[in-house]
């Protein structure tokens, strides 16, 4: 995430992703712009600013990045996860690019009923050949009423365009360790397809 100034001197955060040139045999930390290859947002950077409520803008921050293979692009796409905070709520945030120009394509930006964000995003194999995968992601929501987070794994169909109905209680899991707060911070796949979340538990 970075810092962005508007004209009012409000300070607000947006997500950014950046694309970087490997020369030789190391990463020199060099911003993309070659000449064979469209440029990458701007001189290698992309920023994505998600909500506006009036003056006020949201803290929009990326926690996780993963590629999608598709089925009817010649190319994977970049998916980003994090979140959206706007008037104190925080939302979850998923974001799928164009790997070549940084095109932003889609913006999935979701309310799981509290505060919830978004920390680990993962891209199993589909189930059929010549099938797009779905988008798995992880993380933790605080549910209305609540003061403790509870640990959370959510399947997205896979243009983004809403939750994966066969997964779950309508493309959501969510699990309370009876601890006060259950935080997500990494997700895998093991060979059996068995998802594996994993992070912290708060115990008064």
């Amino acid at each position: 995430a970075t810092a962005d100034s508007d004209n009012s001197g409000t300070t607000s955060r947006d997500v950014a992703i950046v694309k970087l040139t490997l020369t030789g045999r190391f990463a020199d930390g060099t911003l993309e712009a070659a000449p064979t290859l469209p440029a990458f947002g701007q001189a290698g950077l992309v920023t994505v600013h998600i909500q506006t409520d009036g003056a006020v803008k949201s803290d929009d921050e990326a926690f996780a990045l993963a590629w999608q293979p598709t089925t009817t692009l010649t190319e994977p796409r970049l998916v980003v996860a994090g979140r959206s905070v706007l008037d104190g709520a925080s939302d979850s945030l998923v974001l799928r690019l164009d790997p070549q120009d940084g095109t932003v394509e889609t913006i999935w930006l979701h309310d799981f009923g509290g505060d919830d964000e978004l920390r680990a995003v993962l891209v199993p194999p589909p189930a059929l050949a010549n099938q797009t995968p779905p988008i798995v992601v992880g993380g933790h929501a605080t549910p209305l009423g609540s003061g403790a987070s509870d640990l959370l794994i959510a399947r997205l169909l896979p243009d983004l365009s809403g939750l994966d109905p066969t997964f779950g209680q309508a493309g959501l899991r969510t699990v309370d360790t009876a601890g006060e707060e259950d935080l997500g911070y990494a997700l895998a796949q093991d060979s059996s397809g068995r998802l594996v979340l994993a992070g912290t538990r708060t115990v008064d």
